[in-house]
């Protein structure tokens, strides 16, 4: 029986983003998303830890790196995803890879089993396991702050978004453009 279970949805995965909520909520299973994830999973949902891959931060992926079976819905697994190195993604993790694009299951070399079915219908009849010690364990990983006293000392990204982002008032909208500042 897996003990440390895990989600993670892409875009493809919009459609049902209420089912794998739900389902995540009623097993307790923390839920990360990717960059085109970012509307299956809302950051206040109880079950939400983080933004994964190059987008995310340390305690997101740690989510990712300690699980014992991830689900993947919706989503290929890109080198923005994988890492410099994808033999170590999910390390010692079963991957159960749900999707209707066929092209999607076949991206990454760690699939351990892909299904090639709809996510809702997938879900009627899945591998079930309880992960409330995990979601516990990777809340505590989203609380870990990436932005260092260090990043304070001289001019870094993460020090001046951090500062900028103190100055902004809470019904801000900032505009920008693609890159690196995005992610900030």
């Amino acid at each position: 029986m897996y003990k440390r279970p895990a989600i993670l949805v892409g875009g493809g995965a919009y459609d049902s983003r209420e089912t794998i909520e739900a389902w995540a909520i009623k097993y307790n299973i923390p839920v990360f998303r990717t960059w085109n994830g970012l509307d299956v999973i809302t950051d206040d949902s109880p079950v939400f830890c983080g933004t994964v891959g190059t987008y995310g931060g340390i305690g997101r992926n740690l989510g990712i790196q300690n699980c014992d079976l991830l689900y993947v819905f919706g989503s290929r697994l890109s080198g923005r995803i994988l890492g410099g190195m994808p033999e170590t993604f999910a390390r010692g993790a079963d991957i159960l890879h749900v999707d209707t694009d066929k092209s999607a299951l076949q991206f990454s070399e760690r699939m351990t089993i892909t299904f090639h079915k709809s996510i809702d219908e997938y879900l009627q009849d899945p591998l079930i396991t309880n992960g409330n010690d995990y979601l516990i364990q990777c809340k505590e990983w989203l609380k870990y702050d990436p932005v260092k006293p260090e990043h304070f000392e001289t001019v870094h990204s993460y020090g001046v978004m951090r500062r900028f982002s103190e100055y902004l008032p809470n019904n801000a909208i900032v505009v920008y453009d693609t890159g690196g500042n995005a992610i900030m």
